[in-house]
Order: C-alpha cells, then structure tokens, then sequence
C-alpha cells in the first residue's frame, strides 16, 4: 500500500471524492427505519459509529489535496 504522498493528483482526488461517496452513503443508511424508529414492533437499533479508521484517512486526504492546493 502507498502512502498518502505518494499518490498522484488524480488518484488522491479519487480516494477523496469515494470518501465523500462514503459519507454520503453512511447518512442515507442513517436515515433507514430500522434506526430511528420503533416500527412494527420491532425496536429501534442503534446505528454504529464511523470508523475511527476512515476519519484519520480522510483527514491525512484532506491535508494532503490542500497542501497540494487541489482544494
């Protein structure tokens, strides 16, 4: 696996946009009834955190597109 510098433009502006594809997946699954309400007598689950994982990366991708002055 590379590391974050080590990526071109266009792959780090890839790995960024899938990140906010990610994001916006997360929230339309949020968004599901089975987390945020007790219908059909079934209780409401409790809908898990985000990956510590997934933050610390999009976050080295961040610093990195700006320190590349790609954002």
């Amino acid at each position: 696996m590379k590391e974050i510098s080590e990526l071109d433009d266009w792959t780090l502006t890839e790995a960024y946009n899938n990140c906010g594809q990610a994001e916006r997946q997360r929230e339309k699954a949020s968004q599901h009834t089975k987390f945020n309400a007790d219908t059909d007598k079934r209780k409401k689950m409790e809908f898990p955190p985000i990956n510590p994982q997934f933050v610390k990366m999009k976050n080295e991708i961040e610093i990195e597109m700006k320190k590349r002055k790609l954002i």
